[in-house]
């Protein structure tokens, strides 16, 4: 997949960000990854909220790269496109954190109970990882954003 298919696909926009957008999406990641702390929810529900950091880390690279991604299947394509952003050192990351996309969408509509105490502990460790990545990534390439 590249830009240009994804893009004519209508599944992106072009998106220029600032310093107070990705700041605002940080405080959205932080939101997530304290709630996913928070031992007196469900498991299922802090899974979420681990996995709602992630998404938000990855439209932070994904805006920085110039784009916003639209339309349905919004979160697949958010999977996608990041490696296109951040480079294929990624792919590791995103082929987990697509398939916790999955689970998530399985506990948000289908099951309660599906995710494990392990498996959340495991979801907000790659989150914390990946967010000292896309931080140290936006450094390195855009310190205008730091």
């Amino acid at each position: 997949m590249t830009w240009n298919q994804l893009f004519q696909q209508n599944r992106l926009q072009r998106h220029s960000t600032n310093k107070q957008e990705i700041d605002q999406l940080r405080q959205v990641i932080a939101r997530g990854l304290a709630d996913a702390a928070v031992t007196a929810i469900s498991t299922d529900l802090r899974f979420q909220a681990a996995y709602s950091a992630v998404l938000q880390l990855a439209t932070t690279a994904i805006y920085r790269a110039g784009y916003r991604v639209k339309g349905r299947e919004h979160h697949k394509t958010t999977f996608e496109a990041l490696p296109l952003a951040m480079g294929n050192a990624v792919t590791r990351q995103t082929n987990y954190f697509d398939t916790c996309r999955i689970k998530r969408n399985a506990v948000m509509y289908d099951r309660a109970g599906l995710v494990s105490e392990t498996e959340v502990e495991d979801l907000v460790d790659e989150a914390k990882s990946f967010q000292h990545l896309v931080e140290a990534w936006i450094t390195q390439n855009y310190p205008q954003l730091t």
